[in-house]
């Protein structure tokens, strides 16, 4: 019996034990996941659940698709690679990747590789409707103002027009229009131009020589161009006047004076 009751006193009262367990729940776990809402009294375990759940904090690259634990190894690892600089760009779209692998790999998986959608003014291409209107209205090339010299087509920029002619050849017209100035590259396009001119039907002659156009404006600016309008050179039958001997001998045989 003494040694029973010599146990109860040395243990400690019931509420000072009841208060040693409270104070045990209030300090509580310490180590909390990043990534579920789990917390864990050391560290050690927390570091054991985050490697079997694969919980720790994901940094991804901004070009690959790997992924770090920290910042600083997502900082390390692209500027080991330059996966930090992007200046490779898709084909249709507006990204930019720091690798050409990196620029195919998305290409193959948005499709962005067979662009058959033209810009209306530069020579790009893009795989749907939408990327090419993105384009055109970010650049202004949806409304372009610089024509070419041979055919109808306009281009937003001087650069883009000269590029079109070089490769078309549209930069060095030989066909010209029966009544104006103008000469075209091809015979179409001459065509064209005086079906919307009217300058198909010339029948205003120049002064001098024997070339005729549709409107005296048109026939006036000629003569101002060439100097045909001041002829002094007559002819020895009539009273017609020419600006050079050939015109005059041309004028003579033709009528035969």
């Amino acid at each position: 019996m003494k040694g029973l009751s010599e146990d109860r006193a040395t243990a400690p009262p019931l509420d000072v034990r009841s208060n040693s367990l409270d104070q045990s729940k209030k300090q509580g776990p310490q180590f909390e996941c990043q990534t579920c809402d789990r917390c864990f009294r050391s560290e050690e375990a927390l570091n054991q659940h985050m490697e079997v759940d694969n919980h720790w904090p994901q940094f991804k690259c901004r070009t690959s698709d790997e992924k770090f634990r920290s910042g600083q190894a997502a900082n390390q690892h692209m500027t080991a690679t330059e996966h930090g600089n992007a200046d490779i760009p898709c084909k249709t779209c507006t990204k930019k990747f720091s690798t050409q692998g990196a620029a195919n790999e998305h290409m193959t998986a948005t499709g962005h590789g067979n662009a058959d959608i033209p810009c209306k003014t530069c020579t790009k291409k893009f795989s749907t409707q939408g990327a090419a209107n993105e384009h055109m209205t970010a650049t202004g090339h949806m409304n372009p103002n610089v024509p070419c010299k041979t055919c109808t087509k306009k281009f937003y920029t001087q650069s883009a027009a000269s590029e079109h002619m070089a490769v078309t050849r549209h930069g060095s017209p030989n066909v010209p229009c029966k009544t104006c100035t103008k000469k075209f590259y091809t015979q179409s396009a001459a065509s064209e131009h005086m079906a919307v001119t009217r300058h198909g039907n010339a029948n205003v002659p120049c002064k001098t020589c024997t070339k005729k156009f549709s409107t005296p404006s048109a026939a006036h600016e000629h003569m101002t161009a060439t100097g045909h309008g001041n002829a002094n050179i007559p002819c020895k039958t009539c009273t017609k006047k020419f600006y050079t001997q050939s015109a005059a001998n041309e004028h003579m045989s033709a009528v035969r004076h």
